[in-house]
Formats: C-alpha cells, sequence, structure tokens
C-alpha cells in the first residue's frame, strides 16, 4: 500500500487542523479519489467545505467532465511532487505512488 504525504498552507491547514500527515492508500487510488473521498473522510467536519473549495459544484453533486472525471475548481493550487495537477499527463487519474507529496495551495495573493 503506498504511503502519501499530505502538505496544507494557510488557512487549509488552520481548517484541516495539521499542516501535513501521512496516509496509506490502496493501490491504485487515484488523485482525485484521494481529493475527494479519502481525505474528507478523513476530516468529516470540514469534507463538505473542502470539496466544495477544489471542486466546481453543482446541485446534484460535484461536475464531472466529458470522460467522467470530476473538475477541479482551479480556485486552488494542487501539487503532486512539486508538479500542478493540470500539468500531469493523467490529472486526476494520477494513480498514487509511494512517496508521492501532494501539497495543497489557497489561492495567494500580493503585490
Amino acid at each position: 500500500m503506498p504511503r502519501v504525504r499530505l502538505c496544507y498552507f494557510a488557512h487549509i491547514a488552520e481548517r484541516m487542523g495539521v499542516k501535513e500527515e501521512e496516509l496509506l492508500v490502496e493501490d491504485g487510488t487515484t488523485l482525485g479519489e484521494l481529493l475527494l473521498e479519502r481525505i474528507p473522510m478523513e476530516h468529516p467536519g470540514v469534507a463538505q467545505e473542502l470539496v466544495g473549495a477544489l471542486f466546481e459544484v453543482e446541485e446534484d453533486g460535484v461536475r464531472l467532465d466529458e470522460e467522467g472525471n470530476p473538475v477541479l475548481s482551479g480556485r486552488y493550487l494542487v501539487l503532486v511532487n512539486g508538479r500542478s495537477c493540470p500539468s500531469l499527463p493523467e490529472g486526476l487519474r494520477y494513480e498514487l505512488k509511494d512517496g508521492d507529496v501532494i501539497s495543497m495551495f489557497p489561492p495567494l495573493g500580493g503585490g
């Protein structure tokens, strides 16, 4: 079973109650499954808020693209080993591997 490290930044860390955590995931678990199912299961108190922040949500649930994949909102940056999710060839279908580091950043601002 792969062990992945999750890193949360800024107010995401505050809401999650931790800055980092490690999870064991089943072989074949995708990034989308981790974000949409596993992390919310581990943090039920913020599950709806997290899913609503990371994904585009419609009345009947998370919006799916034409291939049936959940659609990220683009409001938060999700990185896998330093690469943004959209830059991964598999996107949310990326299968997690032992040692992967998934980082989540809120919108950045400044000047």
